[in-house]
């Protein structure tokens, strides 16, 4: 049977939806799936790769050593399975990271991107042509409809200032040296601006809670955040329970309505049908807007706040889906685990040719190898037993089972 490698990102957010997408394909009865964490890749035994099929949560230069190594000599299929998405101020923010890297698609079987806004956008620009859009996993229609509608007490909020209050880096000056990487033009004030933006958001945020005294709020951090500033800020409000280690969909299912600056879970919400307001007038002209199209937009404070009166009656309000859906799905081809099943069983192996820029990953890799022989400091396990068992009893699909394969992987199975 074929073993399929699947990198979990970030449990919070990934780990259920792509658990639950790619156990479809144990049904036929051709693979095997295991998972791990990205934080382990330097850590595993590489021989277990072998003519296997890697998906990969992202194509940045940090891993291209590793993906060098499984490509060329242990006959893996790699997979780019973007979990960035969809960023930037136009929604294309990967389009100039993947050209500014498109000398290393060569070791890339296959692109799978969320929208196919951008699979139209990237074949156009690039010679490589095997991008596909295949959907957000989060919005696959099935995966949706394991969640059971609840009733709806409480008021979402949701923050994304993961660069200024870093849960797993070494802080604001790393998280900017790895934006800059990213983006030719970050803004001399990008630090700045969010710092600002994060002081107009606890401020009105404040201003939400008192005048809203009878509901009862969920302050949710981005999943990359530390929770101590949220805590700190709002420990004497009763009125908000603070948490991140929950799941975005389970917790919109239970929302009346979701207070966001310009959030990714504003998409999920509006396939979700929760209503949805935006801090948008204290965004800047290069901040990432799309998720504003999904929900009520306000001009200040005082406009947010009558919104969200109307909002409470149940009033709706129009939105533009056709602006954003494009960006997270793709409407001809809306199940993305048909979409998936249809990309494994149909991938071709790739032809491997050595050139010059595979000396200098030879180089890097060898030298990263030294790296972790005399450095033994322990790697993160973001994703354990635990978690997993955790996810299957949530999504109830209690006809899988988990097994740890070899140190940091761990197989799923039907019993």
């Amino acid at each position: 049977m074929k073993k399929i490698f699947v990198i979990i990102d970030q449990p919070e957010r990934d780990l259920s939806s792509l658990m639950f997408i790619f156990s479809n394909l144990l049904k036929l009865y051709k693979y095997r799936i295991i998972l791990f964490s990205k934080d382990n890749l330097q850590k595993l035994e590489l021989d277990a790769f072998k003519n296997s099929i890697l998906i990969c949560n992202y194509f940045r230069r940090n891993i291209f050593h590793y993906l060098f190594y499984l490509f060329y000599f242990k006959k893996t299929e790699i997979i780019i399975y973007d979990t960035e998405g969809v960023g930037g101020k136009d929604g294309y923010a990967i389009l100039p990271q993947i050209s500014k890297l498109k000398k290393y698609l060569n070791m890339i079987n296959e692109y799978w991107l969320w929208g196919i806004n951008l699979e139209k956008k990237l074949k156009k620009n690039l010679k490589f042509k095997n991008f596909y859009s295949v959907g957000c996993p989060r919005l696959d229609p099935s995966y949706l409809g394991l969640f059971k509608n609840k009733n709806k007490k409480n008021i979402l909020i949701t923050t994304n200032f993961p660069t200024l209050n870093p849960k797993y880096s070494k802080g604001i000056k790393h998280e900017f040296n790895e934006f800059k990487k990213l983006n030719d033009n970050p803004g001399i004030n990008f630090i700045q601006e969010l710092e600002d933006q994060k002081k107009l958001f606890v401020q009105y945020l404040k201003k939400i809670l008192e005048i809203f005294k009878s509901e009862n709020f969920i302050l949710r951090p981005h999943p990359f955040e530390k929770l101590d500033f949220w805590i700190s800020e709002f420990k004497s409000y009763k009125n908000v329970v603070i948490k991140n280690n929950i799941d975005i969909i389970s917790e919109l299912k239970s929302s009346k309505i979701l207070i966001h600056r310009n959030d990714t879970s504003a998409i999920e919400a509006k396939f979700l049908n929760v209503k949805s307001l935006t801090m948008n007038w204290i965004l800047k002209n290069n901040d990432f807007k799309i998720p504003i199209y999904a929900s009520k937009r306000s001009k200040n404070f005082d406009e947010f706040k009558k919104n969200m009166i109307l909002l409470l009656k149940n009033r709706n309000y129009k939105s533009d889906l056709k602006k954003i859906q494009n960006f997270y799905i793709n409407p001809k081809k809306r199940d993305t685990i048909k979409n998936i099943i249809h990309q494994i069983i149909n991938i071709r192996p790739k032809k491997r040719e050595f050139n010059l820029n595979n000396i200098f990953l030879l180089i890097w890799l060898l030298l990263s190898k030294m790296n972790n022989f005399f450095n033994k400091k322990k790697s993160k396990k973001l994703i354990n037993l635990k978690v997993i068992k955790r996810e299957i009893n949530k999504l109830n699909l209690q006809n899988l089972q988990i097994k740890k394969y070899k140190n940091y992987f761990y197989e799923i199975k039907y019993k």
